[in-house]
C-alpha cells in the first residue's frame, strides 16, 4: 500500500495536467439543474437535510409577489430511482417555516441527533454599522415547531460568522469568520452544556490572507471548501484537504482533540467542477459518485449563482478515493463490518420477498371476500338481528381494517355491506347474529385486537338501534 504522501503527489500531478486545459463550460458530467434555478435569482449555499437538498436563494416570494427578497432557505425533495440509486426528478420546492425570517438566511446545517437547525442569519445593516452575520440555533420539537433563535457562544456582533458544517455526530462545527475583509475557516467542539469551545482557526495550510469559505465535511475525514487565495482557475475554486491525526486519516468527532488535527495541502478539484468563474458550496453523495455545487459561470449571457450537478465521478475523485484507505488493522475491521452489513441486507431482502408473497396470498383471499356479493338483508325480516360494525372513516382505513381483522380472526365470517351514501364510512359489518349475547361476545374479541367496533340492531336492512355496547 502506497504512503499517503505519494498519493497526494499524484493528485497534485493530475491537477497540474488538468489545469493546462481548463474547462469553463458545462460538460456531460456537469449539468445545470434547471428545476432548481430560475433565470432571475441567485443561490448562495447548499446543505443536506434528511436526504433532501436545502439551498439558500433570493428568489421572489412564493405568494406571488415580484419583490426580490433577501436570501431564504428552500427544500428540494428529490424523486429517486431506488434501483439506480439516483435522483430522476424533483418535487415542488417548499420553504421551511421554522426558520423563515425577514432577515437573510444565507447558509444552513442540520443536526439530526438533537433536531437542531444552525442557520447563518444576516440582519439588515443598521445605518452607520457594518454588515453582521451570526449562526443561530433553532431546536425543532416533534410537532415541527421551532424554538426561538439562540445565539451561539462564539456570537460576535462585529463580525460575519457563518457557513456552518457539522461532523456526523453533530459535535464539531466548521464555520467561517470574517473580520477586516479577511475570511477564514474555524472549528469548535460542542461541550456537554451545548456551548462551544473557543473557535480555533485552521492552520495556514488551509487559510490564506484572502477568502476561505463554504466548508463541507465528507465522511468526516475530507474537508471541502472554497477559496480564492490558493492557486486556482479564477475566482473562488473548490478545494479538498485530508484531515489527519498523527499522520493518519482521521474522522473528526466530538472526541477529537482539535488542537492536534492536521490538514494536508489543499487540492484544487480542477475542471469541470472548477472554472474561471466562482465555484463553491459543494455537496457530495455518500458514495462519492455524484453531488451538487454552485457556480456563477455564464448561462445565456448572465452570471448568476446556479446549482449544478455532477452526474458521474469527476476524474480527480478517482485519486481522492485512495485517501480513505486506513491502516491495515482499521481497514480489516471496516471490511469485516461491511461484510456483516452486506449479509444483513441480503437476509432482509429474503425476508422482504417472503413477506411480499404472504401479503399477495393474504390480499388475494381478502379480495375474494371483499368482492363477495353483499347480503344486506337478513333472512328473517320481521325480527331484530345484531351485527358487529367496524368504524372506518376512509376507504384506505376500511381496507386496512378488513385485511388486518381477517388475518387476526380468519374463522370469523364476514360480509361487506354498504348501507350509507358516504364512500368508506362504516362500510362493512359481520353476518347477522340472532341474539345480542352472541354478537357482544365477538365484539369483545374484536375490540381486544385494537379495533373500534360496536353492535347495531337491524330489522331487515334498516338499522333500528345505534351503537349497542
Amino acid at each position: 500500500m502506497k504512503k499517503p504522501t505519494s498519493l497526494f503527489a499524484l493528485l497534485l500531478l493530475g491537477l497540474a495536467l488538468t489545469a493546462q486545459n481548463p474547462v469553463t463550460q458545462t460538460t456531460d458530467s456537469v449539468v445545470l439543474v434547471t428545476e432548481l434555478n430560475t433565470p432571475t435569482n441567485n443561490q448562495f449555499s447548499l446543505a443536506w437535510y434528511k436526504g433532501s437538498l436545502l439551498f439558500s436563494s433570493d428568489r421572489t416570494s412564493p405568494r406571488g409577489s415580484r419583490r426580490q427578497r433577501p436570501p431564504q432557505l428552500f427544500f428540494a425533495h428529490g424523486i429517486y430511482d431506488f434501483e439506480q440509486g439516483s435522483i430522476i426528478g424533483w418535487n415542488p420546492i417548499v420553504q421551511p417555516q421554522t426558520v423563515r425570517s425577514s432577515e437573510a438566511n444565507r447558509a444552513f446545517a442540520f443536526d439530526p441527533h438533537t433536531n437542531t437547525y444552525y442557520v447563518m442569519r444576516c440582519p439588515v445593516p443598521r445605518r452607520g454599522r457594518p454588515q453582521s452575520c451570526n449562526i443561530l440555533a433553532f431546536h425543532v420539537d416533534q410537532t415541527g415547531r421551532g424554538s426561538r433563535p439562540a445565539q451561539q457562544s462564539f456570537h460576535d456582533e462585529n463580525a460575519i460568522i457563518g457557513h456552518p458544517a457539522l461532523s456526523s455526530d453533530g459535535n464539531v462545527m466548521f464555520f467561517t469568520i470574517q473580520r477586516g475583509g479577511q475570511t477564514n475557516l474555524h472549528m469548535a467542539r460542542r461541550r456537554g452544556d451545548n456551548t462551544w469551545t473557543t473557535p480555533v482557526m485552521l492552520p495556514a495550510v488551509i487559510n490564506t490572507n484572502r477568502v476561505e469559505s463554504y466548508p463541507q465535511l465528507f465522511r468526516d475525514s475530507l474537508l471541502f471548501f472554497a477559496s480564492d487565495g490558493h492557486p486556482g482557475m479564477g475566482g473562488l475554486d473548490i478545494f479538498v484537504s485530508r484531515i489527519m491525526l498523527d499522520g493518519k486519516t482521521h474522522a473528526v468527532s466530538g472526541s477529537s482533540d482539535l488542537s492536534r488535527l492536521e490538514f494536508s495541502e489543499p487540492i484544487n478539484l480542477g475542471a469541470p467542477i472548477n472554472s474561471s468563474a466562482d465555484d463553491f458550496s459543494i455537496l457530495i453523495q455518500q458514495d462519492g459518485n455524484d453531488g451538487f455545487f454552485i457556480s456563477n459561470r455564464s448561462v445565456a449571457g448572465a452570471n448568476r449563482n446556479n446549482i449544478y450537478r455532477f452526474n458521474r465521478k469527476p476524474q480527480i475523485f478517482d485519486r481522492i478515493d485512495t485517501v480513505f484507505v486506513q491502516t491495515p488493522a482499521v481497514e480489516g475491521d471496516v471490511q469485516a463490518r461491511l461484510q456483516e452489513k452486506i449479509e444483513e441486507i441480503g437476509q432482509l431482502r429474503e425476508d422482504l420477498a417472503t413477506t411480499r408473497e404472504e401479503l399477495k396470498a393474504c390480499f388475494s383471499t381478502a379480495n375474494q371476500i371483499f368482492h363477495a356479493p353483499a347480503q344486506a338483508q337478513p333472512a328473517d325480516h320481521g325480527r331484530v338481528v345484531y351485527r358487529i360494525q367496524l368504524a372506518a372513516s376512509r376507504t384506505s382505513e376500511f381496507r386496512g381494517h378488513f385485511d388486518a381483522l381477517y388475518r387476526a380472526m380468519p374463522n370469523l365470517r364476514m360480509e361487506v355491506i354498504t348501507h350509507t351514501p358516504f364512500d368508506g364510512y362504516y362500510r362493512y359489518v359481520t353476518v347477522p347474529f340472532t341474539t345480542f349475547e352472541e354478537a357482544d361476545a365477538i365484539r369483545r374479541r374484536i375490540q381486544a385486537l385494537g379495533f373500534e367496533c360496536f353492535v347495531s340492531g337491524y330489522r331487515g336492512n334498516q338499522r333500528v338501534s345505534m351503537s349497542i355496547q
